[in-house]
């Protein structure tokens, strides 16, 4: 079962450093054709470098997952609890 579970893990992170790779060679293409926004699907305009910095985004918050996954527990890794989910609801 560990093993599946790494497998998959694996291959969403692989797929989502090409995607990310994706984003970035896509963005750069189109700055290298002299247009800064391109259309998408549903026909709006996409600002070209904020499709560049998306996909750097992603791809190294794929590197820095230990960072992003441990926000929400405190020093001794135990969940941190707020105030709001211990008060009692009337």
């Amino acid at each position: 079962m560990k093993r599946l579970r790494r497998m998959v893990t694996r291959c969403s992170r692989l797929f989502a450093a090409c995607f990310g790779v994706f984003l970035i060679c896509y963005g750069v293409l189109q700055i290298a054709r002299g247009e800064l926004s391109y259309e998408n699907y549903w026909g709006g305009l996409v600002f070209a470098p904020f499709t560049i910095l998306l996909g750097g985004f992603l791809f190294i918050a794929l590197f820095r997952h230990d960072r992003v996954a441990g926000a929400w527990q405190d020093k001794r890794e135990r969940p941190v609890r707020f105030p709001a989910d211990d008060f009692r609801k009337w």
